[in-house]
C-alpha cells in the first residue's frame, strides 16, 4: 500500500534524543482497507522533490531520499488515519550509534 501526505508544522518533534514524524493519511471513498494498519511497521517514508511539467502535464520525481520508518498506528477513523515514524535524525544517527 502507499499513502501520500505531506509533513506539516508540527508533524516532526523530539524526545529523548529521538525524532518523530507523525503524519496524517486520508482514504476517501476506499472501502477494501482494513480496520487496522497495526502492521505497518518498518514501513519506509520516502520524501520527494516533485515537479510538475507544465508543457505535458506529467510529474516526475527529481530528487528521493528515505527520511523515515512507520512503526505506529495513531489511530484510524472512517477515512483518516495517524501514523508514527522515527524520522531522519533518528533512522540515519541514533540508530546507526545504537547498532555500532
Amino acid at each position: 500500500m502507499v499513502y501520500s501526505n505531506a509533513i506539516k508544522d508540527g508533524s516532526v518533534f523530539e524526545k529523548d534524543g529521538w525524532d518523530y514524524l507523525d503524519s496524517t493519511i486520508w482514504y476517501p471513498g476506499e472501502t477494501n482497507l482494513p480496520t487496522s494498519f497495526a502492521g505497518v511497521s518498518d514501513g519506509p517514508v520516502w520524501g520527494m522533490d516533485l515537479l510538475h511539467h507544465k508543457s505535458d502535464g506529467h510529474i516526475s520525481i527529481e530528487k528521493h531520499a528515505l527520511i523515515g520508518i512507520t512503526y505506529y498506528q495513531i489511530f484510524r477513523k472512517g477515512d483518516e488515519g495517524r501514523l508514527r515514524a522515527h524520522f531522519i535524525k533518528s533512522i540515519y544517527d541514533m540508530a546507526w550509534k545504537n547498532f555500532a
